[in-house]
């Protein structure tokens, strides 16, 4: 096996191209741990994506036939797309530099334990998923320690490379999790942790862990333990709360996703879950929709602009789209939520609200008034 992917020997490096060619920052220098594969990439779009490199359960990587399963889902893309790249949005036409041979980005997300059972997580809903086939994903597990490791050591890493934590399964419950988390920090690389919040891992709880290069995605989904309950089936709301708070006192950056449905849409509920993010740090608060139903309905949509009013008339920093949303591009999710925001006569209020957070006094005074025409907006709009 190669130790290294040969610049020169594939078509990122441009033969035949003209310089330019269809292709990712993922399919360039990424590489996905995932269930039982290898996989380029971890990006869901139209129900498709993660392009597969290869079966992987475990043992020294094979870089040759990295690269060429690679190189295959380059030549397809240039011809069509391959079925898994077809539609995606970040497949863009450019010219792209020869591969060096180190990663920029690797996914971790092998294994499929969780300690919760959010109803729109693919875990629950989904006919392939452990619950259904818990033997054949017991034989798929495997531990990503020394791939990891053979990574570093062979010194196939770039500096600032980005870990990403996450997708499949709670990465704090992988048995690798601690000691890499540690590991990473050590090395100043940059990490995503996707978690649930439910556990907070030994060095963030007794200091030990450098925090200062960990950004920490939490999808809280409610303003009130009941709604947390009936969506994730266990009482963990004030847990998770408390450890996200945690995070951002030993210095990561923390962003608490709202994945808005018909079940937690309503105003109240919205407005209790942005009053929790103004007691618990005032992290970046990250709206979206299921990915499974890009066809957004009046209420979810309503609900996802009443989030931006509530949060910017609170001087909070709002974002909106990820998964659900950025999977389907064509359907201009963003901009109907746009709308639907600017529709709400007390938008201009909160606008101001928001740009003016860093103003000290006046910032006081225009989140008060903001605040207080949003509370007569729900009440009686």
């Amino acid at each position: 096996m190669n130790e290294t992917l040969q610049p020169g020997t594939s078509i990122s490096s441009g033969p035949g191209t003209g310089g330019g060619f269809y292709s990712c920052r993922w399919l360039e220098g990424g590489l996905c741990f995932s269930i039982g594969a290898l996989r380029a990439c971890a990006e869901i779009h139209h129900g498709r994506g993660e392009p597969k490199l290869m079966d992987y359960a475990g043992g020294p990587l094979d870089f040759d036939g990295i690269c060429k399963a690679k190189d295959e889902i380059h030549r397809q893309n240039q011809q069509g797309g391959h079925p898994a790249c077809k539609g995606c949005p970040n497949l863009v036409f450019q010219h792209w530099p020869a591969r060096t041979g180190k990663f920029d980005w690797i996914g971790i997300t092998h294994d499929a334990r969780c300690n919760l059972e959010c109803n729109y997580c693919w875990l629950q809903w989904a006919d392939y998923a452990p619950r259904h086939h818990s033997a054949l994903y017991r034989k798929m597990r495997y531990n990503v320690l020394n791939p990891i490791g053979e990574l570093l050591a062979k010194d196939l890493l770039k500096d600032g490379a980005l870990i990403d934590w996450g997708g499949g399964g709670e990465p704090t419950l992988f048995d690798e999790f601690d000691e890499l988390l540690a590991q990473f920090s050590r090395r100043n690389y940059t990490q995503w942790l996707h978690t649930n919040g439910v556990r907070a891992p030994a060095g963030i709880l007794d200091g030990t862990t450098d925090c200062s290069n960990i950004h920490i995605l939490c999808s809280v989904d409610a303003g009130t333990p009941e709604t947390y309950r009936r969506l994730k089936t266990r009482d963990e709301y004030q847990t998770v709360w408390r450890n996200l708070l945690l995070y951002r006192r030993r210095g990561a950056h923390v962003v608490v996703k709202y994945i808005v449905t018909e079940e937690n849409c309503s105003r109240s509920e919205i407005r209790c879950f942005v009053q929790d993010v103004e007691r618990h740090g005032k992290p970046l608060v990250l709206a979206d929709i299921d990915h499974r139903y890009p066809d957004v309905s009046t209420a979810i949509r309503a609900g996802l602009a009443f989030m931006k009013l509530t949060v910017w008339s609170s001087g909070l920093d709002f974002a909106f789209g990820e998964t659900g949303s950025d999977s389907y591009p064509e359907k201009q999710i963003p901009l109907m939520v746009e709308k639907s925001f600017r529709s709400q006569w007390p938008a201009s209020f909160a606008e101001l609200s928001y740009r003016l957070r860093h103003r000290r006094w006046i910032a006081s005074v225009s989140r008060m008034l903001a605040r207080g025409l949003v509370r007569v907006y729900e009440y009686f709009f």
